[in-house]
């Protein structure tokens, strides 16, 4: 099934490598912007305010980016793997890529609009987030949201990354037969 391993394989391997280790940089970079945006910019009720919405269509950005380097991914997984060169293992990257996927639709489709929500309720209750009492619901859960979307990013860096060293040790360019 599998041939010789020709330039356009070594191309392929190249352009996966590249497309997913940029993608772990810039989640990595987001934890140190967010943290930076917050702590120098995010100071006071508008300032937070600022920080929050930059910080929100940096993520947003960072969840379309991922979502095409995921589906990319696995796609170019799936051909390299299907000329041989993982020795199996290309399943279990695909899994690892999959998996990925799966946290970022999740960010996009519960965890971000949920903040938003919050964001725009406890604005009307209390004209900001940092306004509301600390032992507000609205705000707990505020930040309960918050603290599952950084979990969340975590285990995209943990799984991605786990993806992208599995397939460099994993990866054989040598002929098979």
């Amino acid at each position: 099934m599998a041939t010789d391993v020709g330039k356009m394989d070594r191309l392929v391997f190249a352009v996966w490598a590249l497309l997913l280790g940029t993608w772990i940089g810039t989640v990595g970079y987001n934890f140190v912007a967010a943290t930076v945006l917050f702590n120098y910019v995010g100071k006071g009720v508008e300032s937070s305010a600022v920080a929050g919405s930059i910080a929100g269509d940096i993520f947003e950005l960072q969840g379309l980016f991922g979502l095409a380097v995921m589906v990319t991914s696995c796609t170019m997984m799936l051909y390299l793997g299907q000329r041989g060169l993982f020795g199996g293992r290309h399943r279990v990257v695909i899994g690892l890529l999959a998996a990925v996927l799966v946290l970022i639709l999740v960010e996009m489709f519960w965890v971000t609009p949920t903040i938003h929500e919050l964001r725009v309720e406890l604005g009307q209750q209390f004209g900001s987030v940092s306004d509301a009492p600390e032992g507000n619901p609205l705000r707990q859960r505020f930040g309960m949201m918050h603290g599952v979307s950084a979990m969340r990013a975590l285990g995209e860096l943990v799984l991605g990354g786990g993806a992208f060293l599995l397939a460099l040790v994993k990866y054989d360019p040598s002929p098979h037969s």
